[in-house]
């Protein structure tokens, strides 16, 4: 069952850390008012890891071997006080999931249940664009990334560790990476231009308040890009030494 989409209304204050530190997303703003996209995707080997109850994809599986599709959020560049972001605007622009492109399904798994509409209701209405613009930029925006989405180093090294300065190498701007405490990989974030029409222009470096934040500030000369079950497999041979211990006693 693809309840992912739960994960992000009840996680809130894990996402308002994550677009800056300790922030806050403004309760008063109009759609429109902002000044910069951040583009978030998901490793989802270790967010299955994490969350086995509310993993979305299955084993062989694009989402398995790439980068997902979290969402495209509007932000300020600077700070306004405490809030770093724009969020549940009122606006006329009314969201069902036929906006979605076909293409998110396997791009962005978890927008197979709800995630989509928390998505818009948080973050696309602030956006001032139409629901099937904003879900469209949000897909376009993700495939102009190096390796249409997921650098090739991700690709290569499945399983394997990789150095954080390689992945950031892999794009042309300073970007947010967020690993557990064990060094996985979670999730990247990219940052574009906002256009006078609304919609995403160029790649720039990520604000401040992204790259400085606990969560998206990957300091560790190595990360580790988690298989697709590799947690499981861990799980098992965790088992079997346990086993052999008991047996011994």
């Amino acid at each position: 069952m693809c309840i992912r989409d739960r994960v992000s209304t009840q996680s809130t204050g894990n996402h308002r850390r994550s677009m800056g530190k300790e922030s806050n997303g403004s309760p008063e703003t109009v759609p429109g008012d902002f000044d910069v996209y951040l583009l978030a995707q998901t490793w989802n080997p270790q967010f299955c890891c994490d969350n086995p109850s509310k993993c979305c994809v299955v084993k062989g599986t694009y989402a398995t071997t790439h980068l997902s599709l979290h969402g495209l959020w509007p932000g300020w560049v600077q700070p306004r006080g405490s809030y770093t972001w724009p969020q549940f605007c009122r606006t006329s622009h009314k969201a069902i999931k036929e906006h979605v492109p076909l293409a998110a399904f396997d791009l962005a798994p978890a927008y197979r249940g709800e995630l989509w509409k928390h998505e818009w209701d948080k973050h696309g209405t602030c956006s001032s664009l139409g629901a099937a613009i904003y879900f469209a930029e949000a897909m376009r925006t993700m495939l102009s990334l190096p390796g249409k989405g997921t650098p090739e180093l991700l690709v290569q090294n499945i399983g394997r560790d990789v150095s954080s300065s390689n992945l950031r190498a892999q794009y042309p701007r300073q970007v947010g990476i967020r690993t557990d405490r064990n060094g996985n990989l979670q999730e990247i974030t990219t940052c574009f231009q906002k256009l006078s029409n609304g919609q995403v222009g160029l790649q720039v470096d990520c604000p401040l308040h992204v790259l400085q934040s606990a969560l998206n500030n990957c300091r560790s000369a190595q990360l580790h890009v988690p298989a697709f079950d590799q947690c499981a497999v861990k799980h098992r041979q965790n088992y079997k030494q346990i086993k052999k211990i008991l047996e011994k006693h």
